[in-house]
């Protein structure tokens, strides 16, 4: 199968760390990271309503310089 030229780096980015943790009580926390710089982490515990408490991250920063450099900007 012919490869796409120009293909953009997020296409071949490889699993650095997937780290995954479930109690099977509601409490939970994972980790992942990838080779182009996206890295997320949560953890969740139970909440006093049935609700699922979530607090962690979200980083682009490798994908973020990119766009960047090629001028490409976003407003909120």
């Amino acid at each position: 199968m012919p490869q796409p030229q120009n293909r953009l780096p997020e296409y071949d980015a490889e699993i650095l760390v997937d780290e995954r943790e479930d109690r099977g009580d509601g409490n939970f926390r994972y980790r992942f990271e990838t080779s182009n710089g996206i890295k997320t982490e949560k953890v969740g515990t139970p909440g006093s309503e049935g609700q699922s408490n979530m607090q962690g991250a979200f980083r682009l920063l490798e994908i973020a310089e990119q766009q960047r450099a090629q001028g490409i900007t976003f407003e909120k």
